[in-house]
């Protein structure tokens, strides 16, 4: 790359003086010539291109990706957690249920049962699903 803008009269500029790394830092070569070193996110010849780190649906589970320069965010549905949702976790720990009930997950929702040994009558507040 040699010349990479436009140049006013009676100028000539070239090599790493020309700017033409976009997003990264410029070397010149022995043969005159440049090399750009991009930083983090882009690429390219001269790192004009921003790389969409969203395109290879890194997010498992439901999750849903945001692209930002240089990496992603997954965003975790209910249940999941992890850099890429790839976690499941119980939605009965710590146990939110009132003494003499257990929790039941059940996926995106869990239930509060009563023990075993004990009747609705015994247990505590009647057994309900609590939706997430």
């Amino acid at each position: 790359m040699e010349r990479n803008r436009d140049m006013g009269p009676g100028e000539d500029v070239t090599g790493c003086a020309a700017g033409p790394c976009v997003h990264g830092v410029c070397v010149e070569t022995s043969n005159m010539g440049v090399r750009c070193f991009c930083q983090p996110g882009f690429g390219g010849q001269r790192c004009e291109f921003e790389y969409d780190e969203c395109d290879s649906n890194p997010c498992v589970n439901g999750g849903t990706c945001i692209d930002h320069i240089g990496g992603y965010e997954c965003i975790c549905g209910h249940g999941y957690t992890g850099t890429r949702c790839e976690i499941k976790y119980d939605l009965c720990t710590p146990n939110p249920c009132p003494p003499n009930l257990v929790c039941v997950d059940k996926g995106n929702s869990f239930s509060c049962e009563c023990l075993n040994g004990f009747t609705e009558d015994n247990c505590g507040p009647h057994p309900q699903v609590y939706l997430l």
